[in-house]
């Protein structure tokens, strides 16, 4: 994701860290931008949660 417009831009990696960050049993470091940090799948197991995760993704993806 580091490689692709906009995100590219370390501000905008943040904005997603803390987005996701904001899902209960998520927590990546902030470190971890530059990498391909994973989550806990368990985190996606309530609906809201995997609700949330989508909603991220969808705004990655429209920002694309």
């Amino acid at each position: 994701m580091k490689d692709r417009n906009p995100f590219n831009d370390r501000e905008k990696r943040l904005e997603i860290l803390t987005k996701l960050n904001e899902i209960p049993y998520i927590e990546i470091p902030e470190n971890s931008i530059d990498m391909r940090p994973s989550i806990d799948l368990q985190a996606l197991v309530k609906e809201d949660n995997l609700e949330k995760f989508l909603k991220i993704f969808d705004w990655v993806i429209e920002d694309e």
